[in-house]
């Protein structure tokens, strides 16, 4: 972070010593010669680029804009010399033109780079998630079979203990599972209002337990979709067990589906606490977590696998206010981009 700092005030302040010695090469002299005037004039770019490329498009704008001011006040004060108002106009235009453009294809390569970024990530992580997944299930393979082998323990009250502990890990291996590279899906057409459904009994008890009601919103047209039920069951699961976690006791968690031009959503909100600001950007990150004893991959998990179906999960948020998680499945005989539907 400090590093960060560093260097943000390092360009801001190259920026700005740029600006003041262009300026004063510029109006320095007023009655300079036309060609050295011109050149000096150009030159403006140089902080202009910089800032764009070190900032984006609206850091950019904002430094074109305070040349322009600069520039066109140093016309006013030495009469214009050598230049018309409308030539000095149109200069200030393609200051500010040239500051967008160079903005927004800067802040267009960094998304880029971000998303391969994290597309190199996922897939690292998919190959030991493989390798992991599948020794976890040996394991408790072995466990099981060890313990149906030996008849069971000597303490009839441990039988409980061990049998929740294996389940645990079932889980685990479940969650590390969503991470492994895109296998060879099964796309079925369903109607998502079932898959709704039907979680919704799963998850009725837990929600029961914890005095929070679910609340179903179902498209009465339907939505048929084509995905692999396994893995959008699986992303809806994690989702709606976090909005219920999040809710208050005597609380409520929508869970609704709407149909797009070329995707089913299914939204679930909570009355949860939401999710603050800086939590944002990186809930979907692996191993990020706020809860204690998590372990930070079912979201991200869930966001993978629906990623390889060409869907996606998106999320909006008011810290006091809740946040609302929303399912993008292609419809039948669509395809969507990833994030197309944000």
């Amino acid at each position: 972070m400090k590093e960060a700092l560093h260097n943000t005030f390092w360009r801001w302040l190259a920026v700005a010593l740029a600006t003041a010695l262009v300026s004063v090469l510029h109006f320095g002299h007023p009655e300079g010669e036309l060609g050295l005037h011109a050149v000096h004039r150009e030159l403006y770019f140089v902080p202009i680029i910089l800032a764009a490329f070190w900032f984006g498009f609206r850091r950019g704008l904002q430094t074109a804009l305070a040349i322009s001011a600069l520039y066109v006040a140093g016309l006013l004060l030495t009469g214009f010399h050598h230049q018309t108002p409308f030539t000095a106009a149109v200069q200030v235009f393609v200051f500010l033109l040239v500051a967008a453009i160079l903005g927004w294809l800067a802040e267009r390569q960094r998304r880029r780079q971000a998303e391969q970024s994290e597309v190199e990530k996922l897939d690292a992580l998919g190959q030991a998630a493989a390798v992991l997944s599948h020794d976890i299930k040996l394991h408790v393979s072995a466990m099981q079979d060890i313990h149906d082998r030996a008849g069971g323990f000597a303490n009839p009250g441990l039988e409980g203990e061990f049998g929740s502990e294996l389940s645990k890990a079932r889980v685990l291996a479940g969650v590390i599972e969503g991470f492994v590279p895109p296998r060879f899906l099964k796309p079925l057409s369903g109607d998502l209002n079932a898959a709704v459904r039907d979680l919704a009994k799963e998850a009725g008890a837990t929600a029961l337990a914890k005095g929070v009601t679910l609340r179903l919103e179902l498209d009465p047209a339907g939505c048929q979709a084509t995905a692999d039920p396994e893995a959008v069951a699986w992303a809806l699961d994690k989702i709606v067990n976090n909005a219920v976690e999040a809710s208050p006791s005597g609380g409520e968690v929508l869970i609704a589906t709407r149909r797009a031009a070329d995707a089913c959503r299914i939204e679930v909100r909570d009355q949860g606490p939401g999710i603050a600001p800086e939590h944002m950007e990186k809930i979907f990150t692996p191993f990020f977590t706020t809860k204690p004893g998590g372990h930070g991959l079912a979201l991200a998990g869930s966001r993978k696998s629906l990623r390889d179906l060409g869907g996606d999960i998106l999320v909006a948020s008011e810290p006091g206010k809740g946040a609302a998680f929303t399912i993008v499945v292609p419809r039948e005989g669509a395809k969507i981009a990833q994030g197309a539907a944000s």
